[in-house]
């Protein structure tokens, strides 16, 4: 993919990969790129409206997407009304400007995207994550991680939190498994992507990633060869934590110290507590409390930023009782298209989507906040969009081959679609 196809896709991925409008990060001898970037990201907005156009929303998918987000939206605004201007303001204008700038308004140009569209669009974001996991590894050639307490040990890179890092390095892993990559370039990859997994001291981002990759396997290979490689793959890991079990990231993954054990370590613990929290909260204001404003109910929250880590309870906690049953409708509507679409893993850009969507919405489950919930809403909306496109081109039709996966290449469905 030339520069010149992909600069109106730069500014999307890139808003899209940050999560936020502004980020201090990216301040460069005084010059405001944040406010740039934001520019030319509604300006690729604006370009790829008047080339596609809008696509009608008639499949239950996307119409089931559309009602969820205007429910956010409207409970969690009613909510920051009843509860006025406090000291979680801040937080609030930042999630209601991710959820109506970051993932509202993009899921219209992203459900007009064609094929090609989504293909480069996915390709720049899989750049991002080269980028950082190219990052990941100076970091750690320049000692960004195993020493000094576990916090310091964990490896992360530009500033951000090691979670997040540890998602960019599985998307780096599942895009190459699944587009056409050499054989030795996926092993080099899926280990060094590993080994980051690890140091980044993450568990969440690694457990989600585990039955993400065995759901590939089983795809691409069936049942009995897919569990000689996961074999191998699980003995190689066994080994490498305990060779390496002495450095504070990976103990933290094992549950070997005492913040991170996997019963009663200060993160499980923490956890734990804010869903209990979350229970009494929504059992007084079923309605919800509004974007943000978790942490100024919540005893346990110390900062104004706090949220409950997992995204379900938060939409119940936050945007109120509808809001909570329209997103587990959403769920189950999502997961039953994965099912009934499932001959659709023959296209790659199905299947990575698939995946990835697996991917996010189980990380959802154990860490982020709604703005990091962009990531599988907007992931979903492209899962359904290439549903549809294939399914008029008839590419759903043809039997799942699983020794030899018949994939199709991206530049002929580009032609057809």
């Amino acid at each position: 993919m030339s520069l010149k196809n992909s600069l109106a896709y730069i500014p999307l991925a890139f808003i899209f990969s940050i999560g936020k409008l502004y980020d201090d990060r990216l301040d460069f001898f005084g010059l405001p790129i944040s406010e740039f970037f934001f520019g030319l990201y509604l300006l690729s907005l604006l370009i790829f409206c008047g080339k596609n156009g809008f696509r009608s929303f008639k499949d239950k998918e996307s119409i089931t997407y559309f009602i969820l987000l205007s429910s956010v939206a409207i409970f969690g605004l009613m909510g920051n009304i009843k509860n006025g201007l406090n000291d979680t303001f801040d937080y609030s204008m930042d999630k209601m400007s991710a959820l109506l700038l970051i993932i509202f308004l993009p899921s219209f140009v992203l459900r007009s995207f064609k094929y090609d569209n989504i293909d480069k669009f996915l390709r720049v974001v899989f750049f991002v994550s080269v980028f950082l996991f190219l990052g990941g590894i100076v970091a750690l050639l320049r000692g960004g991680a195993g020493g000094g307490d576990e916090e310091n040990s964990r490896l992360s890179v530009m500033g951000g939190g090691p979670i997040v890092f540890a998602r960019w390095v599985s998307y780096s892993i599942l895009y190459t498994l699944v587009f056409p990559f050499s054989q030795k370039r996926r092993l080099i990859i899926l280990c060094v992507g590993t080994v980051l997994i690890l140091l980044s001291g993450s568990r969440g981002p690694l457990f989600t990633l585990v039955p993400v990759l065995c759901t590939y396997y089983f795809i691409r290979y069936g049942f009995k060869k897919s569990i000689v490689i996961l074999g191998v793959i699980g003995i190689a890991a066994l080994v490498g934590l305990e060779s390496f079990s002495e450095n504070a990231a990976i103990s933290r993954i094992m549950g070997g110290s005492d913040a991170a054990s996997l019963t009663s370590g200060s993160s499980s613990e923490s956890r734990q507590m804010k869903y209990v929290e979350s229970q009494k909260i929504f059992s007084e204001n079923i309605l919800g409390i509004g974007f943000g404003n978790y942490a100024r109910y919540a005893p346990s929250a110390d900062h104004g930023a706090d949220y409950p880590h997992n995204f379900i309870v938060e939409m119940f906690v936050e945007e109120g009782l509808v809001t909570g049953v329209l997103c587990i409708v959403f769920i189950l509507v999502l997961f039953g298209r994965i099912l009934r679409t499932r001959k659709m893993v023959r296209d790659p850009i199905y299947l990575f989507l698939m995946l990835i969507t697996m991917y996010t919405f189980m990380n959802s489950l154990v860490s982020g906040d709604l703005g990091d919930l962009r990531f599988f809403l907007l992931y979903s909306l492209l899962l359904f969009t290439v549903g549809q496109l294939l399914k008029r081109a008839g590419r759903n039709t043809s039997p799942v081959q699983h020794q030899n996966v018949d994939i199709y290449s991206i530049t002929e469905l580009s032609q057809t679609i």
